[in-house]
């Protein structure tokens, strides 16, 4: 980019920037207040947020007050945003005439701020005209991932039929974002799934078909963080689901979760931009390897460990009738 194109596209970036960055700094009071507060109706029952009765005095019970838990699920919020956005703001800053690290940077900047986290959504039970301009965020934060994905590390579409892929998910988050609520939304069915397998599927044509050395080296950077965020995800939802003493201390067991996704899901954005500003720093073959390793060890450690436990529960109460929780 040259010219007028360039300072569009930094104008473009600095405008998204101040707008996702103040709206998220606006909506941290409200996000805290609307978290210190316990639901005593059915209107809020089931929320991933509010708290019951129930799980505050849970909580308590383990020594964490309902403040602590409200600023620790902004200060996850916090966190989130703060890492996109510098990935982001390095990539821009290091990049800014490149096409492709601007739309990294851009999506960086939008997903991170609007859709994956950010709390600015908090703003629009007080402020409902903010419900357009915020909900339009998070879809083009959205989309932004979308085209990314599919035109990574180059910025163009292979194959090329993928571009009407990019145009029917676009049509798809409409109702996900702006009908959320409605049988329309049909992202939230294992439609989804066929949404993240397209853009895997994009990746690995562009790897084995298209790409040269280098654009596979970066190739190898974006998959494994994505990978690894999404393996990392379905870990934890699963191990939270098998282990019995997790379900006596849901409200707990949620607050770990959400540190464990949150430091999942933020791989994306530090390994994105190794795979556009440092691609050549570290070979991501030894890492990916090195990964694989320790993730089976720990794996077989960790059933070990519960297999071992389940099995001195089951002698001790074969023996004594009794069984030994410590």
């Amino acid at each position: 980019l040259r010219g007028r194109w360039l300072l569009f596209a930094r104008m473009s970036w600095v405008l998204a920037a101040l707008t996702v960055l103040g709206l998220d700094a606006a909506g941290l009071p409200h996000a805290y207040a609307r978290l210190d507060t316990v639901c005593h109706s059915s209107a809020c029952a089931g929320s991933d947020e509010v708290l019951s009765p129930a799980d505050v005095s849970d909580l308590r019970e383990l020594g964490i007050s309902l403040d602590f838990y409200a600023g620790l699920m902004v200060g996850l919020s916090i966190l989130g945003t703060v890492v996109f956005a510098v990935t982001a703001a390095a990539i821009f800053f290091r990049r800014p005439d490149d096409k492709m690290a601007l739309l990294t940077s851009f999506t960086l900047l939008i997903f991170g701020g609007a859709s994956f986290t950010g709390t600015m959504q908090y703003l629009v039970g007080d402020y409902p005209l903010l419900w357009w301009p915020i909900n339009l965020l998070e879809y083009v934060g959205q989309m932004a991932f979308s085209v990314f994905f599919l035109t990574f590390p180059d910025g163009r579409f292979v194959p090329r039929w993928t571009r009407w892929l990019a145009l029917m998910w676009a049509v798809l988050f409409v109702p996900n974002v702006f009908l959320s609520g409605s049988s329309l939304n049909l992202l939230d069915s294992p439609l989804f799934i066929g949404y993240v397998g397209t853009l895997v599927f994009a990746q690995i044509y562009r790897y084995t078909n298209v790409s040269n050395p280098a654009e596979r080296r970066q190739t190898k950077w974006v998959v494994f963080g994505f990978a690894a965020a999404i393996w990392g995800f379905v870990a934890t939802v699963i191990t939270g689901n098998i282990i019995p003493e997790v379900r006596q201390h849901q409200a707990f067991a949620d607050i770990i979760s959400d540190i464990l996704i949150y430091s999942f899901i933020l791989l994306i954005p530090i390994s994105i931009s190794v795979a556009v500003l440092r691609s050549r720093l570290y070979d991501i073959d030894v890492v990916i390897n090195r990964t694989l390793v320790y993730t089976i060890l720990t794996t077989v450690l960790g059933l070990l460990y519960f297999g071992s436990i389940a099995l001195m529960q089951a002698v001790l109460l074969a023996v004594t009738g009794q069984g030994a929780q410590l």
